[in-house]
Formats: C-alpha cells, structure tokens, sequence
C-alpha cells in the first residue's frame, strides 16, 4: 500500500502538477517567449518550478522521449492519461511532413520496494489508425479546440484533488509549445464547457484508435 501510495502522489503532484500547495496566487498561466530558441511557451505557473523541471526530466528519460518544449518540427500532440494507479497511458500524434501517424504507449511504473524510488518505467508501443481516416479525425479533434483550451486552474470553480483520472495535454509546433490538464474532467463537463471538451476530445481517441481507458 506504501508503494502504491507513493505511485500516486509522485504521479499527480508531480508530472501533471497538481500540488497540494497550489494557491491563488498561482492560479494563473504564465506565457514566455524564450528567445534563444525562438520558442514561445504556455505553461502553467505550477509546472515551472525546478523540482517539477527536473522530475519531468526523469520520467522523459526512463521512457524515453524527447522534450516537447524544444519545439517540434512540424507538431506534436501528447494526450497523457492518468489514474490512481502505476498504469498509465499515453497516446502522441505526430505530423512530419504533413503526415499523421499515431502510437498509444501502455506505460508501467516501477518502483524499488525498499526505498520506493522510480528505477525504470516499461512500455509497450501500438501503432494506431483512426477508424475514420486521418483527415475526418484530425479535423474532428481539432474542432474540440485541443490547442487552446486553457489550464484547469484558470477557473477558480475548479477543485483539484489526488485520486482518480487525469487528461494532460501538451502541443508542440515549430515556434511554441504549450501543456494543460484536467483532473477528473468528468465531473465538470456539465458546468465548465472547456472540460467537456476535454471528456470529447478523451472519448474520441478512444472511439477512434480503437483502446480503452484504464
């Protein structure tokens, strides 16, 4: 139960940012233009911490993958799903070359039983197809407004808490890069119409490339 507990909180409180220090002072998402790289970059002011930085980092190199903050060169979509698990899933859209392919990672993590430190994460990769085809899909999915939907804590009406499922979002392109999630997206898709969008956008990839959601 330590373990799984342990799972739990690095998960949440740390890879999609959801802190239980989260105040109203950083409620807010901050823009920068980081102009060594010509990147602009939205990210929650929660995410920018140097601890969540270098945490990020790590579970970026067990998988492995690059950073998306890097920028992308044509673009790039990571649709993160978490639960009150160690099973994760992650599906990433990629278009080079103005051609869309698809993977949906089942991603396991594992820890060491005596210190409960992260020693790997296991993967397994599945090459998806939209059932529709890739122009109905993507024009579907962008009409949910996957690359412009704000971060859960810009609404103030929004109560984050530790179990349960959690959608983090980020999009890369050639000249920015932005993440936002939302925790238990469900329950506010009847007050919050951004979080409806959200639970589509969820049910589409699921309907479309053919998986179920843990």
């Amino acid at each position: 139960m330590k373990i799984f507990r342990q799972t739990i909180l690095i998960f949440f409180t740390i890879l999609f940012g959801i802190s239980c220090s989260s105040t109203d002072q950083n409620k807010n998402i901050i823009s920068e233009s980081i102009q060594t790289n010509k990147i602009r970059k939205e990210i929650p002011l929660r995410n920018q911490s140097e601890s969540f930085r270098n945490l990020k980092n790590t579970f970026e190199k067990f998988i492995p993958l690059e950073s998306l903050e890097k920028g992308f060169d044509k673009e790039e979509i990571r649709i993160w799903f978490a639960n009150s698990s160690n099973k994760e899933q992650l599906v990433i859209l990629r278009n080079v070359r103005d051609k869309w392919t698809a993977e949906l990672y089942s991603l396991t993590y594992n820890y060491d039983s005596i210190t409960n430190k992260l020693i790997s994460i296991s993967k397994i990769i599945y090459p998806k197809i939209p059932k529709s085809g890739w122009k109905s899909f993507i024009t579907k999915l962008f009409a949910l407004d996957i690359s412009y939907l704000p971060d859960m804590e810009e609404f103030d009406n929004y109560q984050i808490g530790y179990d349960g499922k959690t959608v983090a979002i980020e999009i890369a392109n050639e000249t920015s890069y932005r993440s936002y999630s939302y925790w238990e997206a469900n329950a506010y898709q009847n007050s919050i119409p951004e979080a409806k969008k959200v639970v589509l956008i969820s049910e589409l990839l699921e309907k479309e490339l053919d998986f179920k959601r843990l």
